[in-house]
């Protein structure tokens, strides 16, 4: 029996982290270069050129997955300054596994810069909301329509936290193909 519920985000994996350090770079860059370019450029431009990197890194940083608290009947995915919650209530089957995002295609969101935030598709889960910081940790909440994919730190105990929350209402299925393929 598990009394946790709150789980951290996994810690970014290496293409994730790699992803934000360079584009960290390059947008602080531009945001510099911009001052040192010769010509008469208006400041405006200068000025505009300067701030809108600085945002885009700090509008998704503002997004970042800390992690994901476990409600009566929700899953809240902590940002930086406030809870996205994913309705559980109709969540049925809960699968562990370390290749979900495999091949998956951005249909909205952000793609590697601090995690993997909003709308993918592949063909495993069809379209699925991602709220992810490492896909090797990746545990999906599947529904009767809409999937999420989340990376807690531990995935098996954020799952069994899960599985006893929602088994006492409702019949819950539980996967860990990564399981079957260890043993080939």
């Amino acid at each position: 029996m598990s009394n946790k519920d709150y789980f951290e985000a996994a810690p970014m994996s290496g293409m994730v982290y790699g992803v934000t350090i360079v584009s960290t770079l390059l947008l602080i860059g531009s945001a510099v270069i911009i001052w040192f370019l010769p010509g008469n450029i208006p400041l405006v431009i200068r000025i505009t050129t300067s701030i809108v990197p600085l945002l885009i890194i700090i509008g998704t940083a503002m997004y970042l997955v800390r992690g994901y608290s476990i409600k009566p009947d929700y899953l809240g995915v902590q940002r930086l300054f406030w809870e996205t919650q994913l309705p559980l209530t109709r969540v049925n089957k809960i699968v562990v596994d370390s290749e979900a995002m495999r091949g998956s295609l951005r249909v909205f969101g952000n793609g590697g810069f601090l995690g993997f935030f909003g709308l993918f598709k592949n063909k495993k889960l069809g379209y699925f909301r991602a709220y992810a910081t490492n896909p090797k940790h990746s545990v999906v909440l599947m529904g009767d329509k809409r999937s999420y994919l989340i990376t807690p730190e531990h995935p098996r105990e954020l799952v069994d936290a899960l599985y006893e929350r929602l088994s006492r209402r409702r019949q819950v299925i539980v996967e860990y193909p990564d399981d079957r393929n260890s043993n080939e």
